[in-house]
């Protein structure tokens, strides 16, 4: 695997280690035979490791300080765009077409759609003013809270207030006291996925957006078969710089 240089990180060898171990099964799964269920068991793979990994965290490293999410709390979903990977797309996709999912399609397409619109032509920084949440969010809840994207899991406060204050700073950055082990196990595994998917050819060199490359997978016919051979359908999902 490449080195990378990655700034801002406060442990750094955790990261380094989940990112080598998802580069590591991103290969083995997709270097080869690259079948539909490969890309759905990467996916699933990823997200059951993160969890796990995620859990001792809590246990050896989570002592004096709680969080403060829980169900029913959706203030993070109306803060940012994240990134996702293919294979994160195409589970929630699947996820997306079973009879558990709650939000009818076309009503998801259109919601999809007016993300896309409001988003695409804007800077990052400016997303928290239009007054857009995700468009998985459903009477409170995530919608595809299991097969959810990595960032989301990585994503933790200690304090509600914290995340209603950062609602409202619609200027400049912010920042949300949180569980940061829990954000570094998600990035590793993100960064270790995007960069096997980019020696495989099968990711470009810039991130995907998550509601964007959404909008894409649920519009598209045979997305994932198309994706599996080379076809860069995401391309109109791109953005230039990590915006999770």
């Amino acid at each position: 695997m490449r080195h990378v240089s990655i700034p801002n990180v406060q442990h750094p060898e955790l990261l380094r280690s989940v990112m080598q171990a998802t580069y590591g099964y991103t290969h083995t799964l997709l270097g080869e035979s690259r079948q539909d269920t490969d890309v759905l068991t990467l996916a699933e793979r990823c997200y059951a490791q993160t969890e796990q990994l995620i859990e001792y965290a809590r246990t050896k490293i989570l002592t004096e300080t709680t969080t403060a999410c829980q169900a029913g709390c959706s203030t993070c979903c109306h803060l940012r765009m994240l990134n996702a990977t293919a294979p994160e797309i195409f589970a929630i996709l699947q996820h997306c077409q079973s009879s558990r999912f709650p939000i009818p399609l076309n009503d998801l397409r259109e919601s999809l759609e007016i993300a896309y619109k409001a988003t695409a032509h804007r800077a990052h920084h400016e997303w928290r003013t239009l007054g857009i949440y995700c468009p998985f969010l459903h009477a409170h809840r995530c919608a595809i809270y299991p097969v959810r994207p990595l960032f989301c899991r990585g994503f933790t406060a200690y304090n509600v207030q914290a995340c209603e204050q950062a609602l409202q700073h619609t200027n400049g950055s912010f920042t949300v006291p949180g569980f940061i082990p829990q954000y570094e196990i998600a990035k590793g595994a993100y960064i270790g996925v995007r960069f096997a998917l980019q020696d495989l050819h099968l990711a470009g060199n810039r991130p995907l957006v998550f509601p964007w490359a959404m909008r894409i997978a649920l519009t598209t016919p045979n997305a994932l078969e198309r994706w599996l051979q080379g076809e860069p359908i995401f391309a109109e999902a791109e953005w230039h710089e990590d915006v999770h």
